[in-house]
């Protein structure tokens, strides 16, 4: 077991942790989280996310230069008190798609995930079910269970021509790149190697990626994702 460094060092400092969230708060909540976290990177790559001093530090490979992979017999070795954020990366083909809401304005962004949430979930024939995913910052993912397996591609694809066809295309952008004020419902992180918040793991500013219900989001705040230490 990897037991941080600098256990009461402070990593993150912003008014959800006035006091700080240290080394030791960081580690434990990924400790916490293993079984949430390796139930969805089997046979997938990871990307850790490091805060090294002041700076963010992006990391794909780990020992022999290989791709990240977390098993339940190197994920304790693994993890550290400095990893601000964890992603999964998409392979070629998926049994799910993400529609990623993006948007700097939170109630914004709420109203966007409700209503295309209720769209995809009652006219989108080949999603089987979809859950709501708070990212750690400001939006939040859609993500929809395919009836069957899929290439990233054509996933994508379906799921940009449906909504453009929906009366959603005339409230949101449907972009590979949000430009303004208004909601982009962006799909592209439908593709091989597009990498993507996994539930249980937390953002750069130390809230919890985590399942929002459909009934809950209107009330949901920021908040709520602030984790235990």
């Amino acid at each position: 077991m990897s037991y941080p460094k600098n256990p009461d060092k402070i990593i993150i400092k912003n008014k959800y942790y006035p006091s700080g969230l240290t080394e030791l708060d960081i580690w434990n909540h990924y400790l916490k989280n293993k079984n949430k976290i390796l139930s969805q990177v089997k046979n997938r790559n990871v990307i850790f996310v490091l805060k090294i001093d002041d700076n963010f530090v992006i990391r794909r490979k780990g020992g022999k230069n290989n791709f990240i992979k977390l098993t339940s017999s190197n994920y304790e070795e693994m993890i550290t008190g400095r990893l601000t954020a964890m992603y999964g990366v998409m392979n070629g083909s998926e049994k799910f798609a993400i529609v990623d809401v993006d948007t700097s304005d939170f109630d914004l962004a709420k109203e966007a995930t409700k209503s295309t949430y209720i769209f995809l979930t009652n006219y989108a024939p080949f999603i089987k079910d979809a859950h709501i995913l708070f990212t750690g910052k400001n939006s939040f993912h859609i993500i929809c269970e395919l009836k069957k397996k899929m290439n990233v591609n054509t996933s994508r694809m379906l799921l940009k021509k449906l909504l453009d066809k929906s009366t959603l295309a005339n409230r949101y952008t449907i972009k590979p790149k949000r430009t303004g004020t208004i909601p982009n419902l962006d799909l592209y992180i439908n593709q091989r190697s597009g990498a993507y918040i996994l539930e249980g793991a937390i953002s750069k500013i130390g809230l919890e990626a985590m399942r929002v219900s459909l009934k809950n989001l209107k009330n949901f705040k920021k908040s709520s994702a602030i984790i235990q230490t």
